[in-house]
């Protein structure tokens, strides 16, 4: 069984995994918007 510490430690990784995935489709929808409005 993981212990507490490496429970916490995993969770705070897939978080981060998590926002930064969040962050970059979000950046990618933003640009796409932008490309069709420019066009």
């Amino acid at each position: 069984m993981l212990s507490i510490a490496q429970n916490l430690r995993l969770s705070a990784f897939i978080n981060q995994s998590i926002n930064s995935t969040c962050k970059i489709s979000s950046s990618i929808a933003q640009s796409f918007v932008y490309n069709i409005r420019s066009c």
